[in-house]
């Protein structure tokens, strides 16, 4: 009688645990995956200016590694943040310039148009403001730039 109540084990193997630690080993390697490619593709600097506003659109300058410059083509979409503001503007590499000379701090200077959004008139930042510029090299270059037309 103590034979029946004795818990039976079922026969086989139980596989479930397999598969378990496959899906966890597969979400860690696509997340070191993602994040390997995010930072040797895309460019961030919180030394951003905005220039003066000579054109119909701000302009800020960037000073970025020549490494890191020379992935950067124009065209290229930014992600620009003013000051400690949390909104996020929209914008567009339009020069790429190495400096001349050493192995100085910021050996290229980028400069990205503020891009206008759908809808809205044009917003002017002051002169001097610092910000934040983001580009994404991942993305390529606007097949067809707004500048153009």
């Amino acid at each position: 009688m103590n034979e029946s109540l004795a818990p039976k084990k079922k026969p086989g193997l139980n596989g479930g645990w397999i598969l378990v630690s496959a899906l966890i080993l597969l979400c860690l390697a696509g997340t070191g995956l993602t994040w390997w490619n995010y930072s040797r593709q895309v460019y961030s600097s919180a030394q951003g200016i905005v220039l003066e506003p000579q054109w119909p659109e701000n302009r800020i300058a960037v000073e970025l590694p020549r490494d890191e410059a020379k992935q950067i083509l124009i065209g290229h979409g930014a992600r620009i943040t003013v000051g400690k503001e949390t909104k996020v503007h929209q914008g567009e590499v339009v020069s790429v310039m190495p400096k001349k000379g050493g192995e100085a701090k910021g050996d290229a200077t980028v400069i990205v148009r503020l891009l206008d959004e759908p809808g809205q008139t044009q917003q002017y930042l002051p002169t001097g403001v610092q910000c934040s510029v983001t580009i994404d090299t991942t993305v390529p270059p606007r097949a067809t730039s707004p500048s153009a037309k």
